[in-house]
């Protein structure tokens, strides 16, 4: 058998499920649909305070009367101040004006010129200092040196490094007197090679079969007089090296071409008074002739 509580929950079911039918599940549920008497009188008063529908019961509701959840919480002043950020200020709290927080931090603003000496520093917005600038410098300076884009360092000697500065082609000059020696040289592409024994120079093409093809000769104008009769490089001549050509105008000295060339005659008429030129001997004597028809030669002295 029924208790009394059952029958009157069974009877706000029914008129819950009359009221649903009447118009479909659409309807929305109103407490004044239901009987405000006995325990079904009690549970709507109870549900009108719960959702605060007014009118009979025990009046509006409140969220007092409905329990928080675990999702949806209720604001509280411990809550609101563990999640904002910033509970307090250099002693102020709540909307903090720019002038007060500079006067309270003692910043120079309404309190007298103060410096950066009177804010302690923090952990990650560090103060300036020599030493850190320094540190800072020096560290991108090691990290840089002798790397591509980086920078060129110095050695001992306070000249860059030659595995830093690009293939360079330097010509060093040798002067050698000899093939082999010339083929003995230490020599790389574009050095030269002084031969004094033939008188040429030669450059290094940085070939490296140890022989003549190594080098290219370089060239020079050609002298105007390659050789004077035959004979080349410095020449001593005399005139018993140069023979006289065949039809000469200028002709070698000789006694017989000096004799010919001049007239040698003495002057000599005859005692019929005709002109008759004494010739002057080989000897270069003056011909001379007795009375008695002989020849006796006078000397010229001269």
């Amino acid at each position: 058998m029924k208790t009394a509580f059952e029958r009157q929950f069974g009877q706000i079911v029914e008129k819950v499920r009359a009221l649903m039918g009447e118009t479909g599940n659409n309807r929305a549920l109103r407490l004044s649909d239901m009987q405000d008497a006995g325990v079904i009188g009690q549970v709507i008063a109870s549900l009108r305070k719960l959702i605060g529908a007014g009118g009979g019961g025990t009046g509006p509701a409140t969220t007092d009367d409905l329990p928080e959840g675990s999702v949806n919480l209720y604001h509280t002043t411990a809550r609101a101040a563990a999640a904002a950020p910033v509970q307090r200020v250099a002693g102020l709290v709540g909307t903090i004006a720019a002038d007060d927080l500079a006067q309270a931090l003692d910043l120079g603003v309404g309190a007298g010129a103060n410096s950066t000496d009177d804010l302690p520093e923090g952990a990650t917005n560090l103060y300036f200092t020599g030493s850190r600038a320094d540190a800072r410098a020096d560290a991108r300076i090691a990290a840089q040196k002798g790397a591509a884009l980086g920078l060129a360092t110095l050695g001992a000697d306070a000249k860059i490094p030659s595995a830093q500065l690009p293939a360079l082609a330097i010509t060093e000059p040798y002067v050698v007197t000899s093939q082999a020696a010339q083929l003995a040289l230490p020599a790389q592409e574009g050095d030269v090679a002084i031969r004094t024994d033939i008188s040429k120079n030669f450059i290094h093409n940085g070939g490296t079969a140890g022989t003549m093809a190594d080098w290219f000769e370089l060239l020079t104008p050609g002298a105007p007089v390659q050789s004077v009769n035959g004979q080349t490089g410095n020449i001593t001549l005399f005139t018993d090296d140069l023979p006289e050509s065949g039809t000469p105008t200028n002709k070698w000295f000789t006694d017989a071409r000096a004799r010919a060339a001049v007239d040698l005659s003495f002057p000599y008429y005859n005692a019929d008074g005709v002109y008759d030129p004494l010739a002057l001997t080989v000897a270069g004597a003056l011909p001379y002739y007795l009375a008695d028809g002989s020849r006796a030669d006078i000397p010229m002295v001269t």
